[in-house]
């Protein structure tokens, strides 16, 4: 096993800054190029690497989508200040959602906290398959066959969204359950090969959701499922405890007593 060197971490930062907007998995790349590197996936330098990748992915997600989640959080300011009346078709529906307007676009007119109650709805079926399924899915990192066949599992639905009818559903029809099953695509998306923005986007499309509509839902839960990342990363590889700031400080001193 090779330890990460200065070109193999300018290598594979660039990957993943190439593959991670993509819907192609970033994932299985850099574990595909890590292991073609030969290099050791418990060394601290490679810890802290994983950890920055990810803190990175967050950041230039939250850049990319500076402007529409402005936009929700106004809009949601606004809904909680003054909530909109309720609307004829709405009355009799026990549903919270049903209060706020919801054939807007994401972060315009009533629909916001909406969708915020929908993003949490999604991110609880994805953090309990990441808790249930973590052992499988940390041992999945070492298996390129089944990289392998997450990857074809990613472009077979890929392929399968040209062919399908774009979605014409609006928020007041995209409830509960369907937010719950685009979480689940997203717990599945931790396997090495399933891209999560594919998995997220697809699924929302194929439950018949406008596909912009889609890909601003996919990258609000995204989100949870990034933090989560970094705290596997951090602690729960090596020594299966989340203990970030001790990890972090171990894997810059290795770092900086290896030049």
């Amino acid at each position: 096993m090779n330890n990460l060197g200065y070109a193999d971490s300018l290598v594979l930062g660039v990957l993943q800054g190439i593959t991670e907007f993509l819907p192609i998995s970033s994932s299985a790349h850099l574990a595909l190029a890590q292991r073609w590197f030969a290099l050791d996936p418990d060394s601290p330098a490679l810890l802290l690497f994983d950890v920055l990748v990810h803190i990175g992915t967050l950041a230039a997600a939250l850049i990319v989508f500076r402007e529409p989640i402005a936009r929700l959080v106004r809009a949601a300011a606004r809904n909680v200040a003054a909530p909109p009346p309720l609307q004829g078709g709405d009355r009799g529906r026990s549903a919270v959602l049903s209060k706020f307007p919801p054939e807007s676009p994401l972060g315009k007119g009533g629909s916001a906290i909406r969708i915020f109650i929908l993003a949490i709805v999604a991110c609880v079926p994805t953090g309990v398959i990441g808790l249930a399924f973590k052992d499988t899915f940390e041992s999945a990192f070492d298996r390129p066959k089944w990289i392998g066949v997450c990857l074809l599992a990613t472009g077979t639905v890929l392929a399968g969204m040209a062919i399908t009818p774009r979605g014409r559903r609006g928020w007041r029809r995209f409830g509960w359950f369907r937010a719950a099953l685009v979480g689940l695509a997203q717990g599945l998306a931790i396997l090495p090969g399933i891209s999560r923005s594919g998995a997220t986007i697809c699924t929302a499309s194929y439950l018949g959701l406008r596909r912009r509509w889609a890909a601003e839902f996919s990258f609000l839960i995204a989100a949870p499922a990034i933090l989560g990342a970094i705290e596997h990363a951090s602690g729960v590889r090596v020594t299966r405890v989340p203990v970030l700031p001790h990890r972090l400080r171990e894997a810059i001193a290795a770092k900086g007593s290896n030049p």
